[in-house]
Order: C-alpha cells, then sequence, then structure tokens
C-alpha cells in the first residue's frame, strides 16, 4: 500500500524541503509515500467567487488525471478533526478495509472544488486555523510519521 500525497505547486523555502523530505525519509521506513506535485494555478486579478469556483475545478482536474484508485482523503478545514492516536487508529483501521493506495489531497489556497469534496471518502481537519501550503504538507507527512510511531508503539509521541 501506498500512501499518495498530492498538493498544489512547488515549495521554494529550503527549510520546508528539508522538512518534507525528512519526514518522507522516516515514513519511508514504514510505508511507501509518493508526493505528487500538480500545477499551482494562479488567482485571476479581481477575481470573483466564478473566477475562484472555475480555478479550484481546474485544481481538481489536475487531480484526477493523476488519481488512479483508492480512498480520497481531503485535507478540508470542514473535515473531523481527531487527535494524533485517534488519527493513528483511524489509518490503521482505514488500511485494514483497503487494498488500493490512500490518497491524501491539499488543496489550493482557495480550497477544494465542491464537486471533489463530494467524490471524497473522507474530509481531515487539522485545525480551524490556517496554514501555509507548505508548512502544512511538513505538518501532514509529520502527523503520519507519528501515527506510525503511536502504532507501532515506538517512541515519539508524547
Amino acid at each position: 500500500m501506498t500512501y499518495k500525497l498530492f498538493v498544489t505547486g512547488k515549495l521554494k523555502e529550503s527549510y520546508l524541503k528539508d522538512a518534507v523530505d525528512d519526514y518522507l525519509n522516516r515514513l519511508n521506513h514504514y510505508r511507501t509515500v509518493e508526493l505528487i506535485e500538480l500545477p499551482d494555478f494562479k488567482d485571476p486579478k479581481n477575481a470573483s467567487k466564478k473566477d475562484l469556483e472555475k480555478l479550484k475545478e481546474k485544481e481538481e482536474d489536475a487531480f484526477l488525471k493523476q488519481y488512479k484508485a483508492g480512498p480520497i482523503i481531503l485535507f478540508d478545514e470542514t473535515g473531523k478533526t481527531l487527535d494524533s492516536t485517534q488519527f493513528s487508529t483511524w489509518l490503521s483501521d482505514l488500511e485494514t478495509r483497503n487494498t488500493q493506495d490512500l490518497n491524501f489531497v491539499i488543496g489550493g489556497s482557495n480550497g477544494h472544488a465542491a464537486t471533489l469534496k463530494q467524490k471524497a471518502d473522507y474530509r481531515l481537519s487539522f485545525s480551524k486555523m490556517t496554514f501555509p501550503h507548505g508548512l502544512f504538507r511538513a505538518i501532514a507527512l509529520e502527523q503520519m510519521y507519528r501515527a506510525m510511531k503511536i502504532r507501532f508503539n515506538e517512541t515519539y509521541h508524547k
């Protein structure tokens, strides 16, 4: 089973790249993890609500072109909130019920298209707060790593 993390755009900051690479390396001891960078569509100047919806639909199309099979898990501010231990249990249960890859999706700065939210199997929120996308990549990977450490009863989580 592979964890696929779909993200919008490329990281520019070296310290974030280092953090993401570190957690990818740590996680790969437990699961194969693929980071799939999707195109970053820029907001048009003076974008209307309709323009932003079209932008989110373009991001959805870019994801669906790369998506093959398996549960779609959106990181979304309106999703279910779990603590780290609950996330570990949830992830373990999800793996037990599925043989296909798990597809985690971090949307663009405007969020996810309504149609993608409907297609998603799960929506998770790590916080009501807003995070920069590059930092959230590192946070998501760190929580996946923490979930593995909790599952296998290894020291890391306190």
